[in-house]
């Protein structure tokens, strides 16, 4: 799959999605909610349909706006989602 990476801005995280690596690094309060999550999203869903035999997942986040959510995805392929 094609790596999907977004830079940090002072609203968002930084972003890298990549075969058995996912990292969200930084402040979590996009203006934008869903215009900010879709490529991330589609991007996972996609990913869990063929994941790597193990896949790292690095969060570091600071702040996290209450209304932000990842509970949309849901489980498949054994893959450990919220």
């Amino acid at each position: 799959m094609k790596e999907l990476s977004l830079e940090q801005t002072g609203r968002t995280p930084k972003i890298r999605l990549e075969n058995g690596y996912l990292l969200l690094w930084g402040v979590f309060m996009p203006i934008d909610q869903n215009g900010f999550d879709e490529p991330i999203m589609d991007w996972i869903e996609k990913y869990t349909d063929n994941p790597d035999e193990e896949t790292i997942i690095n969060i570091e986040v600071s702040y996290i706006r209450r209304h932000v959510s990842y509970s949309k995805i849901t489980p498949k392929n054994g893959f450990l989602k919220q």
